[in-house]
């Protein structure tokens, strides 16, 4: 048969092509994923603690339970004990690995410390740092960076736009005019008057005094809007709340090693460390303790 086309021209019939149906790929089964669980890890504090001299951030970690852990030498451990930084505090101390010590505090101790250590740093930054009159007026503060720092943490430059050069050799240079330089002695609780002043937050204060560090004291106190208590002190004050200090149960001895028992640490990278007294070892050999480990 012959048929027209749309085209006008004449040809034979052309059959319906049939089409195959699509073969289409088989849904692919979800992967199954085996995922291990994480296991919590240590942190980091963030910048901006106040720590003792000698002990740096890297001296420091939080774990996965918000416990703070200081693992220092006997050198770091020995000048804390004696610089009062743990004033008031009963910390948690044993020996680690090489005989380091390992100090764990919880988050009140660890701002206890924190609150030792402005009133440290405080006391004795401005013996420290290098201060210049100006001819035209106004203080030249020439700074190292780690006093900087220090300054910058304990709230030193609180109110200031403060702005800096730096000097060959890395010193900061910082110049205050007469109405900067109060403000940074107020901060510093330098005043005229001899005041000091205290800046805790609600957490620290309401510790402060349960803990009876202002017993036998009228307080001046502000709250300011970021909730944080602002207490001014005169000398006199400062002697008794450093005195009611004082009297805070002082921080442990170490005991010495047992020889008689094993000790196990943890060390930062998850592995347990086991300290063996020298007569235990023959015997743990002679019972294969260690055998296939």
């Amino acid at each position: 048969a012959v048929v027209s086309t749309q085209s006008g021209h004449y040809g034979r019939e052309k059959k319906p092509e049939t089409k195959k149906p699509s073969e289409e790929p088989a849904p692919k089964k979800p992967e199954e994923k085996s995922e291990t669980p994480k296991q919590p890890e240590e942190s980091k504090p963030d910048s901006g603690m106040l720590l003792p001299e000698g002990v740096s951030q890297e001296d420091v970690t939080v774990g996965p339970d918000g416990m703070f852990q200081l693992i220092l030498s006997d050198v770091q451990w020995k000048a804390m004990q004696s610089s009062q930084a743990l004033r008031g505090i009963n910390v948690n101390v044993k020996r680690g690995p090489g005989g380091r010590y390992i100090i764990v505090m919880d988050s009140t101790q660890w701002q206890q410390l924190q609150v030792n250590m402005k009133v440290i740093y405080t006391e004795t930054i401005m013996q420290q740092i290098n201060v210049q009159a100006q001819p035209g007026g106004g203080y030249m503060l020439i700074l190292k960076p780690n006093q900087y720092d220090i300054l910058i943490n304990i709230g030193a430059f609180r109110g200031l736009k403060v702005s800096y050069d730096i000097a060959p050799g890395g010193l900061y240079h910082i110049k205050l005019n007469s109405a900067d330089w109060s403000t940074f002695q107020v901060n510093l609780g330098a005043t005229g008057g001899g005041a000091y002043s205290l800046k805790l937050t609600p957490e620290q204060f309401e510790q402060f005094k349960t803990a009876g560090f202002f017993n036998g004291l009228k307080l001046q106190a502000t709250v300011e809007p970021s909730g944080e208590y602002v207490i001014n002190m005169t000398p006199e004050e400062y002697k008794i709340f450093q005195e009611n200090q004082n009297k805070q149960p002082a921080a442990p001895e170490v005991a010495a090693p047992d020889d008689s028992s094993i000790s196990v640490t943890q060390d930062p990278s998850g592995k347990f460390v086991l300290q063996i007294p020298d007569k235990l070892w023959p015997i743990l050999m002679q019972n294969k303790t260690f055998e296939g480990i």
